[in-house]
């Protein structure tokens, strides 16, 4: 008895002390990624991607041709007539930037990025479009630029009896600002990671529009124009101007990559590349080239080798932005025959050690060169992902 008196008595003294002793600090939780700042961005891309034309009585194509070989971007035209594909051009741009030499082409070609284009590596030019680059803009850097092109506004009446007898749900308006967002070619984010934020919305009667529910819809058509819709609160008695919206946009940004190029691609199967990821290595190869018709079906495997496995290494933010990654990789893919001409490409699935990629050479629009017999693929590899916040400000914008 004694002795079980003695036990007993250690564990309540040591109760006790355990009891006596202050708490542990929580741990710190590792960010996502480092942060990083536009300017830092623009200074590890070596500057922004400056453009020069100079054509005299040439055909549109010839033009985009040299504006997507200096902007290393696929640039395409969508004209409606043959008198508009014919027509001759004089252009002289002095290196700009690269969205400002898209705005001189607008202003002289007629010519505005779509809005919707379906382009995976690039953009596609219109006549007679909306001017998506047009609008308020607010934030203008060479690499980054948010600018507010329309609020809309909708009142809708719903005439479905509701469950009480007798009524029907009253009008029921909405508002929203549709913005757009240009990146410059050597800026790359990952689309599936985007969001954004609103702290205020106020307008020139110092009344809040700001919704309720703060869904922002952001998404990435291509990798150069991002659409980013803020939804608005109305009500009846709103000043005439929202004075002042501010907020945020966030996503992760490839701050390094390492180029993988790949010759001969139709008898390039098992050709390997390894890149330094962090501490460790990560192997890719080329496990599937496919041609079938107009399209070529790719096959890419992954290993990786850590040099302490984690526990769980496939939830650490790290390992999250490589996932995301790989659905955008599309985008910083080229495949081409040997006359320069791309295929249009897009990510098709895969798991956490492959990931499958097609590619299509038949003509979307009119004036797209049909690609040949593919003949070289090039990859820029993701080595490293920072954190980029770009807060925006939007003034005096007239509510509808």
């Amino acid at each position: 008895m004694k002795k079980i008196f003695v036990v007993g008595a250690l564990i309540i003294c040591c109760l006790k002390a355990a009891q006596s002793q202050p708490p542990l600090p929580p741990k710190a939780t590792r960010p996502a990624a480092p942060p990083i700042t536009l300017k830092e961005l623009e200074r590890e891309a070596g500057g922004p991607t400056l453009v020069t034309l100079r054509f005299k009585d040439a055909k549109h194509q010839e033009i985009l041709n040299e504006l997507s070989k200096q902007g290393n971007v696929q640039v395409r035209g969508n004209f409606w007539s043959d008198e508009q594909r014919n027509k001759k051009y004089s252009i002289e741009v002095d290196k700009k930037p690269f969205w400002e030499a898209i705005a001189e082409i607008g202003d002289k070609m007629n010519l505005f990025p779509q809005q919707w284009g379906g382009q995976q590596n690039g953009i596609v030019l219109s006549p007679e479009n909306d001017g998506s680059p047009r609008g308020a803009t607010q934030l203008a850097t060479p690499l980054f630029s948010i600018i507010a092109r329309t609020i809309s506004r909708t009142h809708t009446v719903n005439f479905k009896p509701t469950i009480e007898a007798g009524k029907t749900p009253p009008e029921t308006p909405s508002m929203s600002l549709q913005t757009a967002i240009l990146l410059d070619p050597k800026l790359r984010l990952l689309n599936n990671a985007a969001k954004a934020t609103v702290t205020e919305i106020v307008d020139d009667k110092g009344k809040s529009l700001k919704a309720d529910q703060d869904d922002i819809w952001v998404h990435g058509e291509s990798p150069l124009q991002w659409q980013m819709q803020v939804p608005l609160k109305y009500s009846a008695t709103m000043g005439k101007k929202i004075a002042r919206l501010q907020g945020s946009f966030r996503a992760f940004a490839v701050a390094r990559n390492e180029k993988w190029e790949i010759p001969d691609v139709l008898k390039a199967k098992g050709a390997t590349k390894t890149v330094k990821i962090g501490n460790r290595d990560e192997t890719y190869t080329l496990e599937e080239v496919v041609k079938e018709g107009d399209s070529v079906r790719i096959k890419i495997l992954m290993k990786r080798e850590l040099e302490i496995a984690p526990p769980s290494a496939q939830n650490t933010p790290e390992a999250q932005q490589l996932k995301y990654a790989r659905r955008d990789w599309s985008r910083w893919m080229r495949l081409s025959d040997a006359k320069g001409n791309t295929y249009q490409g897009y990510y098709s699935g895969g798991g956490e050690d492959e990931m499958s990629f097609t590619f299509n050479s038949h003509q979307q629009y009119p004036d797209d060169p049909k690609a040949g017999e593919p003949d070289k693929l090039m990859i820029d590899i993701p080595l490293e992902f920072r954190q980029l916040e770009v807060p925006f400000t939007f003034k005096d914008l007239v509510l509808p």
